[in-house]
């Protein structure tokens, strides 16, 4: 069992992602190793906790993004 967890943003897909810390850690390395690029940024990086919280936190900012993107 992990004790740190990584939240995530994909600006393409307008949306959070949370993973625990080293298969994030893995997922980038892989990307390094193979030269291919990645849509998400980490954003918060704790306890899967601290992570929902963080996402709840802004998660209105997508749901803004999707009104105006799409509308209601």
């Amino acid at each position: 069992m992990t004790d740190n967890w990584v939240l995530e943003w994909s600006k393409r897909q307008n949306a959070f992602h949370i993973q625990e810390e080293q298969r994030a850690v893995e997922k980038n390395l892989n990307n390094l190793l193979n030269n291919e690029g990645s849509d998400y940024i980490t954003l918060c990086i704790g306890s899967r906790t601290k992570c929902d919280r963080a996402a709840d936190k802004y998660r209105h900012y997508l749901m803004d993004r999707e009104i105006a993107t799409f509308g209601k």
